[in-house]
């Protein structure tokens, strides 16, 4: 079995549309519960009950901690675009018959991989239908992962500023190729809606 077959756990509920690659794309259910392992604590996972797309937010059971988590340590109370591309991979790999890691296998790359998750959040207008289709992806994960400081999820993130100003100068000096990481970022997840559309 190819390794691409794994591409629909990107998707809420596993199931991808041919016709609209991005429906339920990275509201991933898969993707919540690796967050809560790795970033709050694996007891987590089974506390907290994970919210679908465009469904308001689910009451979650909080048990006061005892010792400080990964993100606590970190200091960290959003999720990132690199922190849902890094579970992914984990997730990806984990789901393969490989016994060590490497950053090839069976003709998948989990560099290029991880980028175009990361690509697919930032490398996008400021302003546009884009940008908010992918921070309201980003507040929907703070939901899930951190409900404490969800509430602040839109307003309190980094500026921006640098990136879109580093946008617009790659966007620059490419704009003589039709071609670039999102768009092979978009093939992904063309196959992979076509892989959990499909029957087994």
């Amino acid at each position: 079995m190819n390794s691409s077959y794994f591409i629909r756990f990107l998707y809420q509920g596993q199931e991808g549309d041919q016709d609209d690659v991005e429906k339920g794309f990275l509201y991933s259910e898969w993707i919540v519960q690796g967050l809560r392992h790795v970033l709050t604590s694996p007891s987590s996972v089974s506390q907290l009950t994970t919210e679908r797309e465009n469904q308001p937010p689910v009451k979650k059971a909080r048990k006061k901690a005892t010792k400080q988590t990964v993100a606590q340590l970190m200091g960290m109370k959003h999720v990132t675009p690199r922190a849902i591309a890094y579970i992914a991979v984990l997730i990806h790999f984990s789901l393969t018959d490989a016994e060590n890691w490497c950053i090839d296998y069976n003709g998948f790359n989990y560099l290029g991989f991880y980028n175009a998750i990361v690509d697919y959040f930032e490398i996008v207008q400021p302003g546009t239908d884009e940008d908010e289709h992918t921070q309201t992806i980003l507040a929907w994960y703070d939901r899930q992962v951190f409900p404490m400081h969800a509430k602040d999820s839109l307003t309190s993130r980094p500026s921006t500023a640098f990136g879109d100003k580093l946008a617009r100068q790659r966007a620059a000096k490419t704009s003589h190729s039709p071609r670039g990481r999102r768009l092979s970022f978009a093939r992904i997840a063309h196959h992979g809606a076509g892989e959990a559309g499909s029957s087994e």
